[in-house]
């Protein structure tokens, strides 16, 4: 399955990273690069997730890291 990200969501991962990059530069690209792993799994993955609270979502919980994706 191909995974389409919106614009909104890489307006997010600027955030979180210029965020994180504030204490350090190295853990904005660790986070932003799990992010982005995780959002890779999805296609393999569909359903990984849990029902998310909008109407026909899904939310994944990143691994270790306070951020979730909802797809």
């Amino acid at each position: 399955m191909r995974v389409f990200v919106q614009d909104s969501a890489y307006a997010d991962l600027e955030r979180i990273c210029r965020w994180t990059a504030q204490d350090s530069p190295q853990a904005a690209s660790k986070v932003v690069q799990k992010i982005g792993q995780n959002i890779e799994r999805l296609g393999f993955f569909p359903r990984i997730g849990q029902a998310g609270s909008a109407r026909e979502t899904f939310e994944w919980v990143v691994p270790r890291l306070p951020y979730v994706i909802v797809y």
